[in-house]
């Protein structure tokens, strides 16, 4: 509830070539936006395409609604449209960067985040001399 999702840098655009070929803009941020991507970073795609992509009927109003009130969210929070002078960590002084305190907080917030691998094959770990290669469009 308290999180937005969002795409690599131009990953609506990429949409539109190989492996999925999505045949517009348009079907493309609608593809992003129904799979729960709530922001297309560093692109301008999907957010240019929303409009037709509702008139085009492959979106509905309550979805991008529902989008920009997961992004949005955080930003109001944060107080990023207060003013300057109301916001309390606009005074943090120096002393609070990289604190012991942020330290652990960011360490705990790492182990939040991580994501568990299912082993059930028994792949993992890794032998330590073992080449994997990455592969993919990008």
């Amino acid at each position: 509830p308290d999180a937005h999702i969002t795409t690599d840098c131009g990953a609506v655009a990429n949409l539109r070539g190989e492996p999925v070929n999505a045949p517009s803009d348009e079907a493309a941020a609608s593809m992003a936006l129904g799979g729960g991507a709530d922001i297309d970073m560093g692109d301008t795609t999907m957010s240019y395409a929303l409009e037709s992509a509702v008139d085009e009927g492959l979106l509905d109003e309550a979805q991008i609604d529902a989008a920009w009130t997961r992004s949005f969210t955080p930003l109001f929070k944060a107080g990023r449209f207060d003013s300057v002078d109301s916001i309390e960590w606009t005074k943090l002084g120096k002393e609070s960067l990289n604190s012991e305190l942020h330290q652990q907080i960011s360490y705990e917030a790492a182990l939040q985040g991580q994501v568990l691998l299912k082993n059930s094959a028994g792949t993992l770990p890794l032998p330590k001399a073992s080449k994997i290669a990455v592969l993919g469009p990008m």
